[in-house]
């Protein structure tokens, strides 16, 4: 067995439960990491299995803080644990662990209607979560270039520009009060408050890296729906031809930092 094929067994015995005790075709893997009278290798194995699974649970602990504070610990665990299974860590870097939660969420509170009532909220938390951490580990963009851009709308107005949202932003539409809940949960004072879980109508969130912090606020429709169209590769032109009030709204949005960069369109 080639050291490609080892390393795939060995990441193989890693995902097992420690409850099946069955042994595989990975017999060579077995006799490089090897028994002794203290410990067997398949008790071996079941430290680092145990050690990757505890690294993984502790990931998803750090990335999803509110929604460990809003099912306990005990609880959150085993849906990480339930998780872990389900989607095993293919990436070296763990920043990029855990995308799928608000999915797995989702389909949790389908399986658990009757158990997990009281948490329709829960995947668009989750959601929000995820985006926070995404942003703070975003690339840094530079500054929009407010000379350069001037100079390419004087210099050929016909020409039509191609805008881009900035790397370390995100967007999301939540149909539960999300941000009130997760600023009500890690508040350092929270303690048992109670926080509004009614739904309140969709809510259009943006969360922004400002000063090497995730911020999360909430903008307009409008506001939302242009930012939406420039991520999609909308043109100048064409957000113009959509949106009646884009004179006003477009030089809000690049003041304000929420549009990255331009340059002109194919």
């Amino acid at each position: 067995m080639d050291l490609k094929h080892l390393q795939e067994a060995f990441v193989a015995e890693l995902h097992k439960d420690n409850a099946d005790n069955t042994t595989d075709a990975h017999t060579e893997l077995f006799e490089l990491v090897g028994g002794n009278e203290r410990m067997s290798t398949e008790d071996k194995l079941k430290v680092y299995r145990n050690n990757a699974r505890f690294s993984l649970v502790h990931t998803l602990e750090q990335i999803y803080p509110a929604c460990l504070k809003t099912l306990g610990k005990d609880y959150f665990r085993q849906c990480a644990r339930a998780y872990i299974k389900k989607h095993p860590s293919n990436n070296a870097n763990l920043n990029h662990y855990g995308e799928n939660v608000p999915a797995f969420f989702a389909g949790l509170l389908k399986e658990r209607a009757d158990e997990l009532k009281d948490y329709a909220y829960l995947p668009d938390l989750a959601l929000l979560e995820r985006e926070v951490h995404a942003v703070y580990y975003a690339a840094d963009d530079m500054p929009f270039d407010f000379e350069a851009f001037e100079k390419l709308t004087h210099r050929d107005n016909k020409k039509d520009i191609r805008f881009a949202l900035p790397a370390a932003m995100a967007l999301l539409e939540t149909t539960t009060p999300a941000l009130a809940i997760w600023e009500t949960l890690l508040a350092k004072d929270a303690g048992d408050t109670d926080f509004p879980v009614e739904s309140r109508g969709v809510e259009y969130l943006c969360v922004r890296r400002v000063d090497d912090i995730p911020r999360v606020e909430a903008i307009e429709e409008e506001h939302y729906a242009v930012l939406t169209a420039i991520g999609n590769g909308a043109t100048l032109s064409a957000l113009a031809d959509k949106f009646a009030h884009l004179d006003d709204i477009l030089p809000t949005l690049i003041g304000n930092g929420k549009v990255g960069s331009f340059s002109p369109a194919d």
